[in-house]
């Protein structure tokens, strides 16, 4: 996957309950034809995205290019946003 393709923010405002966690990213324009497994293990890939052990992982209804992803640590998300 290129880091490219993929644009990562903060989360802002997605959900009231996941707004102030630390450990959550939004990432967007991901490739519809990226399954879930391979957007995991990119994310839970520490040397190649920066990122960690995932807790919870939401894709977009209807299933589109937007996908959150909260970590375990806070680690995770902050090494994100270093990384891209």
């Amino acid at each position: 996957m290129d880091d490219k393709q993929l644009s990562i923010t903060v989360l802002e405002g997605v959900t009231e309950e996941l707004r102030d966690q630390e450990c959550a990213v939004l990432v967007s324009d991901v490739v519809p034809a990226l399954s879930r497994d391979y957007i995991e293990c990119y994310f839970e890939n520490e040397k190649r995205s920066g990122g960690g052990v995932i807790d919870e992982f939401f894709c977009s209804q209807p299933p589109g290019d937007q996908v959150v992803i909260t970590f375990t640590s806070p680690q995770g998300s902050q090494n994100i946003q270093t990384v891209l």
